[in-house]
């Protein structure tokens, strides 16, 4: 038996009630390293003149590096080390909440933020262990935890970010919270209060938030469990929206995603799901369904937003590499430090805005609510048409994302009606954004039109500048 398991058993056996100080199994672990080393014939003795040593290295002023300095190939070997030290069972894996203890006593000087940075890249699997021997993890902790010991300041602009909206995404808090409460109730029929990590996993993944899998592995980083390894979502939930929160902070601050990658990472998802003929489209239901599984961090209602921006065929499909461009202009631009920041304030400031919900609502369910039912080609022409709902192309493109299509073809248009009013406002606010002192408003067909006009004469310009 180990000298740390002898000390342990002793100590337990006389004083069953002493905590250990964090840490305190490395001391012994090295002592146990040095006992073995060098044999003494008086451990006593030994042990007194050992820990004397160590009490004046730590007194000396210190001249080996810290940890902030250390190599990537250094910090490679502390990792391992480290790593393989705390792996028990030697099988290459580690307990989640063993993993965070290994980075806490590591001495990689690691303040909490940082260390949740580093355990979203972090995969557990549904027994809540995370390899680290076989897989890329070390070598890519290694790039993180570089990055952050280079990482200056954060641009000032992130310090006036509203404290209760989500960067990027305009979500507010409240928003957030319920929309986290829905898809745990969906794996919770019973409404227990409870679920195990394996179906909060799949909570998270199959939120409206839209959540990344570093963002999933941040919240599974977070949630606490009791001794019989269930999470109580009534005391999860408050604390995932900060969570996220610092997160996209420390992301935003580290570097912005370039539009060609946000291109690239839209186009891969619709070309690894084109159909057969490869006609460059694809049906406005499956793009949505796509980019919903898709993990880029996208919460449902900005893709029904980005989806209004493209029209549609009779057939229902519309042409993906168009969206990927306009799309992916617009999430970059969403995603820099100012934009970002400003956004978040414009949603705070008038998030109890209303456009009509009640007149809004009321005519979805008198056109939608009732048991008849409607193709997608009907429901299309009752949304350009109704006088009453005065609808413009992008609200008609934004409710349509809504529609899913049974296999008889008949139009199921749930969503369209809890959520069609929250579309039509999400595109109202991120339209009206750039305008900080004005409410959001509807924009008319005339207006919209207008808009588009002079949005091609800019096009025309810029490609004429760019060719003379």
């Amino acid at each position: 038996q180990s000298t740390w398991g002898l000390l342990c058993d002793g100590m337990s056996r006389y004083a069953p009630s002493l905590a250990f100080p964090p840490g305190f199994q490395y001391v012994v672990q090295d002592f146990s390293r040095e006992v073995l080393r060098k044999q003494p014939s008086n451990i006593y003795a030994f042990a007194a003149a050992y820990f004397l040593d160590k009490i004046q290295e730590r007194a000396a002023p210190r001249v080996e590096p810290k940890a902030e300095h250390l190599s990537p190939a250094e910090l490679e070997a502390v990792l391992s080390d480290a790593f393989v030290a705390a792996d028990e069972q030697h099988n290459g894996f580690l307990h989640h909440s063993r993993f965070a203890e290994v980075l806490r006593d590591v001495r990689l000087e690691l303040n909490e933020r940082q260390i949740q940075r580093v355990m979203a890249e972090a995969d557990e699997n549904d027994y809540g262990m995370i390899e680290y021997a076989t897989s890329n993890f070390i070598a890519v902790a290694v790039d993180v935890i570089s990055r952050l010991y280079e990482q200056g300041p954060a641009p000032e602009v992130l310090a006036a970010a509203p404290v209760d909206v989500l960067l990027g995404r305009g979500l507010h808090r409240e928003d957030f919270d319920r929309l986290l409460e829905d898809s745990l109730f969906a794996v919770d029929p019973h409404n227990s209060g409870v679920v195990s990590r394996s179906e909060l996993r799949r909570a998270l993944a199959g939120s409206a938030i839209g959540l990344t899998a570093a963002e999933i592995n941040v919240l599974m980083y977070a949630a606490d469990e009791t001794r019989d390894g269930l999470v109580v979502y009534a005391s999860y939930i408050p604390k995932c929206f900060d969570c996220i929160r610092t997160f996209t902070l420390m992301e935003m601050a580290e570097q912005p995603v370039p539009r060609d990658e946000w291109r690239r990472a839209i186009l891969d998802v619709f070309l690894s799901n084109e159909p057969e003929e490869q006609s460059g489209r694809m049906h406005r239901t499956v793009a949505r369904n796509l980019l919903m599984r898709a993990g880029l961090g996208l919460t449902h209602m900005w893709i029904y937003a980005l989806l209004a921006e493209v029209d549609e065929d009779d057939d229902g499909t519309i042409d993906f590499e168009a969206f990927a461009d306009i799309a992916s202009e617009s999430l970059a631009a969403a995603y820099q430090p100012q934009a970002a920041v400003q956004f978040a304030a414009y949603v705070r400031k008038y998030a109890t805005s209303d456009l009509g919900e009640v007149a809004i609502k009321t005519q979805l369910s008198i056109l939608f609510g009732g048991s008849a039912e409607q193709s997608r080609a009907e429901v299309l022409a009752k949304l350009r048409g109704d006088s009453e709902l005065a609808l413009t192309a992008r609200e008609v493109n934004g409710l349509m994302a809504t529609v899913s299509e049974t296999q008889d073809g008949v139009a199921v248009c749930d969503v369209l009606l809890t959520s069609g009013y929250d579309v039509i406002k999400t595109l109202a606010f991120r339209a009206c954004a750039a305008k900080r002192d004005t409410p959001p408003v509807r924009p008319t067909a005339r207006s919209e039109a207008a808009d588009a006009i002079m949005d091609s004469v800019d096009a025309s310009m810029r490609a004429y500048g760019s060719s003379a």
